[in-house]
């Protein structure tokens, strides 16, 4: 499944905060960086867990406190 981010009111920034449209435009790219980030931190725990759960089932065991690490790039 795909997220979706609809960021609405966009008015209010210029309207009711008198925000410049500069000031506006960093604004909503400052809370959509910070919702990537927390669905990557998502993502990457979800790997992680998934990675974990595969090599519990083989020959391969996988131990974080050794410094074995697995990470995701997006």
């Amino acid at each position: 499944m795909q997220l979706c981010l609809v960021v609405n009111k966009i008015d209010r920034l210029i309207l009711e905060l008198q925000l410049q449209p500069h000031e506006a435009y960093d604004r909503i790219k400052g809370i959509i960086t910070q919702v990537n980030m927390i669905v990557s931190a998502f993502e990457s725990e979800s790997f992680m867990s998934e990675a974990d759960a595969v090599l519990a089932h083989g020959n391969i065991k996988a131990n974080a406190d050794a410094g074995y690490a697995a990470a995701q790039c997006a």
